[in-house]
């Protein structure tokens, strides 16, 4: 024995096979090398024992493939593993007896694993008996494998088995499968049938269940319910997948229904997914209702999304109180409505009280006069004597001088100039730091004081804003004012 031998041997008695195989290689004597075919033969190492026996030089022995189908059988029935079957069959193709074909066939049906029995039945040169494939679809059903329950049944199964295949495929809510199953008799799947998918999909309530819930509500003539639908719609926000839910509605290109559009945008809406419930229409050509306009427009509303409301109200009639609702969400956000958008609201005429809140909202913002007045004009709105008083209030306490001044001057109503306490109460707004506008300096309101102050304002806060203007170094300005205290 030489040393490379007895590394050989060295390393099948510690059981390490692969090291031994490359040794052998290495100019092992060919009783070694037998021995190392031996092994790889009972450990199903088909190649490397097919390698090995060509360095003796000589091919592999019928016993020898024989063997290791018997092993590679008896492996794939333990384990259950397809490989084993495929691994049994290319040695069958090497040159075996149809007695230990057949051992893979019976094998093979035991397992469910049609795809290796076909072959085997090939090499054969044999059809599959009727009891061989009814024993395959029972196997695959016994493991829930109903896709090659199908393919075994395709090779000539009787109609009770393929009702059988028919009924696993149902209860475990595998649409597609039930459907191809069906057409092997040929039938359509019942109603009830399909409320069982249901059934088994929505107890899942994955997002993945939803098209084939759809499609299943569909097939059984009905539309999903909200308590169907929303686990699974639920599931992809959860994940914030949108893309998925794209994916999974798109059945409702090819088939739906307005009733299952309904309970889809009604779902979406009540689960904060306005935009998802317009994908839903878009998906199934499906013209929203008033009802369905007004539930995605407050889902908008709520979400504070103000412009999916606006695009929804400006495209279609919705009712009064979507209008009073989304002017509300504007004047509980502090935003101002566009006037090309409120002429469009006008169109459903929103109620008194909504209108004479958002003209309040707006008085109390110190918006521009001229937003004033056109705001009112398009609502149709009349604005009281306590209202301009109210505005010019506002546009005095935030020290809008300019916008009170047009004020004064546009409301003829009142005819009078602001007084020395309004003007006063400009300055010192002017003045305070701590009051006015966040991030306004005492440069960007100097100007605006000043020339408020020029207007009438008392001594004492003509003093004040002098000492503020000498503080700042704005000596020219202070000298003006001045001589405003010396002309009385």
């Amino acid at each position: 024995m030489n040393a490379t031998d007895a590394l050989v041997s060295i390393c099948l008695d510690e059981g390490k096979r692969f090291k031994a195989i490359e040794l052998a290689k290495q100019g092992a004597s060919p009783s070694v090398i037998e021995r190392v075919t031996t092994c790889c033969i009972k450990n199903l190492m088909l190649t490397p024992a097919i390698e090995l026996a060509g360095l003796i030089p000589r091919e592999l022995t019928q016993k020898e493939l024989c063997d290791f189908v018997v092993i590679s059988v008896n492996r794939g029935l333990k384990k259950q593993h397809d490989y084993d079957f495929y691994m049994a069959i290319e040695a069958a193709k090497m040159g075996v007896p149809d007695e230990s074909i057949e051992i893979i066939v019976s094998g093979c049906v035991q397992c469910g694993f049609d795809r290796h029995a076909q072959q085997a039945v090939e090499l054969l040169e044999r059809e599959f008996t009727k009891d061989e494939i009814e024993n395959m679809v029972h196997s695959s059903l016994e493991k829930n494998w109903t896709s090659m329950a199908i393919s075994a049944a395709k090779k000539g199964a009787s109609i009770p088995v393929i009702e059988k295949v028919i009924a696993k495929s149902v209860s475990s809510g595998s649409l597609y499968e039930a459907n191809k199953a069906a057409e092997l008799i040929p039938r359509e799947l019942s109603v009830n049938e399909f409320e069982t998918i249901i059934a088994s999909r929505v107890m899942r309530g994955t997002w993945a269940d939803l098209t084939i819930t759809i499609e299943a509500g569909l097939g059984a003539g009905r539309s999903l319910t909200q308590e169907e639908a929303k686990p699974m719609i639920r599931d992809l926000i959860k994940m914030d997948r949108f893309d998925l839910f794209l994916g999974e509605i798109k059945i409702l290109q090819k088939q739906s229904t307005p009733e299952m559009a309904h309970v889809l945008i009604e779902t979406c809406c009540g689960l904060g997914r306005p935009y998802w419930a317009e994908s839903v229409a878009n998906y199934a050509n499906h013209q929203f209702t008033k009802e369905e306009r007004d539930m995605v427009a407050l889902s908008y509303i709520k979400q504070k999304d103000s412009r999916g409301a606006q695009n929804l109200i400006k495209s279609g009639v919705v009712s009064r109180e979507t209008v009073n609702s989304y002017i509300r969400s504007y004047i509980d956000n502090g935003w101002f409505i566009a006037h090309d958008d409120l002429s469009k609201l006008t169109e459903v005429s929103p109620s008194p009280e909504v209108v004479k809140e958002y003209i309040s909202h707006n008085i109390a913002s110190g918006c521009s006069v001229e937003f004033l007045e056109v705001t009112a004009s398009i609502l149709g709105y009349e604005l009281s004597e306590e209202e301009r008083e109210a505005y010019i209030a506002t546009c005095v306490s935030q020290g809008y001088l300019e916008n009170a001044q047009k004020a004064v001057e546009a409301i003829k109503a009142i005819n009078r100039d602001l007084t020395i306490g309004e003007i006063d109460q400009i300055v010192l707004y002017l003045l305070d730091p701590e009051k006015r506008r966040q991030g306004l300096h005492w440069s960007d309101v100097r100007d605006r004081a000043i020339k408020a102050a020029k207007l009438g304002a008392s001594c004492e806060v003509i003093k004040k804003l002098i000492l503020k203007l000498v503080e700042t170094d704005r000596l020219d300005e202070a000298k003006e004012l001045s001589s405003y205290l010396e002309s009385g």
